[in-house]
């Protein structure tokens, strides 16, 4: 298996098909090498059944829209905390310093989960308001009011500010008429009616 585009390649680096977890190789612009973690699976249940050699499986690679989006930006406080093994332990560690460096998903697993929802929610640009509605719902605790969304908000933009300044000049370009074109070669107009 192997994709690629504008200076980004994904290698497969596994070698069967069974069920389990592989890694690959993401090369961008041919400077740095990270292993992605991919979770494989058979979607078929038991063995092939269909007599012809083949399965149906799903990959499903580990924080890949991260690690893309400190690639793209050029973030490389984002590719560090990739490259600590725990996207969302590694991004509470760097914003909040009283969070020992010792911390693990087992020791800290509320802290995480709410950096996880704080991570996941922003690559996807939520506000604030979208932001405290998915941690009280992650969190399954009411009590997390907006100012502790807020300054959730606050620690990633001033932990990964290069990001954010790629996001701010991309969304500029965006609303001065510049199409959004993808390292494959897809294009987003200005007068998509689903910006």
């Amino acid at each position: 298996f192997s994709f690629s585009g504008q200076g980004m390649e994904m290698v497969w680096a596994g070698t069967s098909a069974a069920a389990g977890t592989t890694s690959t190789s993401l090369v961008v612009d041919d400077s740095k090498l990270y292993s992605v973690g991919a979770r494989i699976w058979n979607v078929t249940t038991g063995a092939d059944t269909s007599g012809d050699g083949y399965v149906i499986t799903a990959i499903d690679y580990s924080s890949q829209e991260f690690l893309i989006a400190a690639c793209e930006s050029g973030d490389k406080t984002m590719e560090e905390v990739y490259d600590s093994g725990d996207v969302y332990l590694g991004f509470a560690k760097r914003a909040d310093k009283s969070i020992p460096a010792n911390a693990t998903k087992e020791t800290h697993q509320e802290i995480r989960d709410m950096f996880k929802a704080t991570t996941l929610s922003l690559q996807f640009l939520a506000g604030v308001k979208s932001l405290h509605l998915r941690l009280m719902n992650d969190l399954e605790d009411k009590t997390i009011t907006e100012d502790k969304a807020r300054d959730l908000f606050n620690m990633h933009k001033e932990t990964f500010s290069v990001y954010w300044e790629y996001i701010a000049e991309d969304q500029m370009k965006y609303e001065m008429g510049y199409p959004t074109c993808t390292r494959d070669g897809w294009y987003v107009y200005c007068d998509n009616p689903n910006p």
